[in-house]
């Protein structure tokens, strides 16, 4: 296999292990992670449109990989605009700044819920899919009875921007890094996850 072919591989399959998903289902709310994309309010948009969920909730400042920086205002408020754009009803947004990491996301999103009327049991979380399993392993972690349903943004991977295979590399190293200190739900990476990832820290140099 061609230098080019296994990249091609390695990253896909990297990125398909990170954009964990499910079939999708009825849900209490529809959740969308901070980040530097819209894909997830649009992802977020078409699922309340098709019927899944009555309400759309986000509480994300900025962060790591946030886009205040590149909007010039707060995921929150950049996602809120944007919803209300695509006619998402004022009354079935909840936002709020708070969180400005996955961590704090999960810790704050359910009491933030709670605090406004909704008591949720099954909730569609929404992220970019590079951070989608990183996502529900940080919130399955903090809130182990309610069920989270995957549904990540419909975005592509680009094999040619190193950015983004950096991304991969980084998702995979926060999810060993994280689960050694509890913060994520304890699960094993495949090794040839573990391979992939190897080749691509050395494609990356």
């Amino acid at each position: 296999m061609s230098a080019k072919m296994q990249l091609e591989t390695d990253s896909r399959l990297v990125w398909d292990f990170l954009g964990i998903q499910d079939q999708v289902r009825n849900a209490d709310v529809i959740y969308i992670l901070g980040s530097s994309s819209l894909a997830p309010v649009e992802k977020a948009a078409q699922l309340y449109a098709q019927g899944w969920a009555p309400r759309i909730a986000f509480i994300s400042i900025d962060g790591i990989y946030g886009g205040g920086k590149i909007w010039g205002m707060s995921e929150t408020r950049k996602y809120k605009q944007t919803l209300r754009a695509l006619g998402i009803h004022e009354q079935d947004i909840m936002s709020q700044e708070l969180s400005r990491n996955t961590l704090q996301e999960a810790r704050q999103a359910i009491p933030f819920l709670r605090n406004h009327g909704l008591d949720p049991h099954t909730i569609l979380l929404v992220s970019r899919p590079a951070h989608q399993r990183r996502a529900w392993a940080t919130f399955a972690k903090q809130w182990p009875r309610l069920h989270f349903i995957n549904a990540p943004a419909d975005e592509q991977l680009d094999t040619h921007d190193h950015s983004a295979l950096a991304r991969l590399v980084e998702e995979i190293e926060r999810l060993q890094v994280y689960g050694a200190k509890g913060d994520v739900v304890d699960h094993t990476i495949p090794k040839t996850i573990l391979k992939a990832v190897a080749r691509l820290q050395q494609n990356l140099k």
